[in-house]
């Protein structure tokens, strides 16, 4: 791999197989395994640290695309209709894995951050500028990835021009609620997580061109979804059939 290769398409492309890697663990393995990292099954651990890479490239990807794009509310519109259509598939997988129903998915979280960006970007009073981008915050609590700053990441990744700074400094930001927790409640568990997305995020970006590269239409908007929705009819099968 040559310095600098990677463009903005392959990043989704890797953020989607790292996403896919995370979710199949959480069908294959059971609820005490998935939510412990540091667990004895070194499989499902793999996969997750795998996994943890996918949000914070995401994020990284929606800063880009709002700096770079040509029609930003039909970047808005189209980002916001996924998440509504991803709801269902997002809380069905969530049943058949045993964490519970959950409406909001990772994806209203990118969509809050770009909702931060744009509606921030047209106030002229700094006051607004925070307002609007707390207000889309506390929306996306509820949302995966929300409760642990993603909104603020993405912002960071948007406004800091520091190449290095911005990809350190916003992905700060993105874990910056998780961070304040750790520092109350310190875990070697709690700081693996960060630790290891961190690492893998750095490492990925800093291949980064700056560049779309070639495009791969709307293959995010039908993957996200669909795959979703796969997993959890595989599990409910797998479930009908050893009960």
């Amino acid at each position: 791999m040559t310095s600098k290769s990677i463009s903005s398409s392959t990043l989704k492309l890797i953020a989607m197989f790292a996403m896919l890697i995370d979710h199949i663990a959480w069908v294959l393995f059971p609820l005490e395994i998935n939510m412990n990292i540091l667990s004895d099954n070194w499989i499902a651990n793999s996969m997750h640290m795998i996994g943890r890479l996918a949000f914070p490239v995401f994020a990284f990807c929606i800063a880009e695309g709002y700096l770079h794009s040509h029609d930003l509310k039909n970047y808005l519109k189209r980002l916001g209709m996924l998440a509504f259509i991803s709801i269902l598939p997002f809380s069905l997988i969530g049943w058949v894995t045993g964490i519970g129903f959950i409406t909001q998915n990772t994806v209203f979280t990118l969509f809050l951050g770009l909702c931060a960006l744009y509606f921030s970007d047209r106030q002229q009073k700094t006051w607004k500028k925070v307002l609007i981008v707390l207000f889309c915050f506390a929306l996306s609590v509820l949302a995966d990835g929300g409760l642990g700053g993603g909104v603020f990441g993405i912002y960071a990744f948007a406004k800091i021009q520091n190449p290095t700074a911005r990809r350190i400094a916003g992905f700060a930001a993105l874990i910056s609620i998780q961070l304040l927790l750790l520092a109350v409640n310190f875990s070697i568990s709690g700081l693996a997580e960060p630790a290891i997305a961190f690492a893998g995020f750095l490492l990925v970006t800093a291949f980064y061109n700056g560049r779309k590269g070639p495009s791969i239409g709307k293959l995010f908007y039908y993957f996200y979804p669909l795959h979703l929705l796969v997993l959890a009819l595989l599990r409910i099968g797998y479930l009908l059939l050893t009960h």
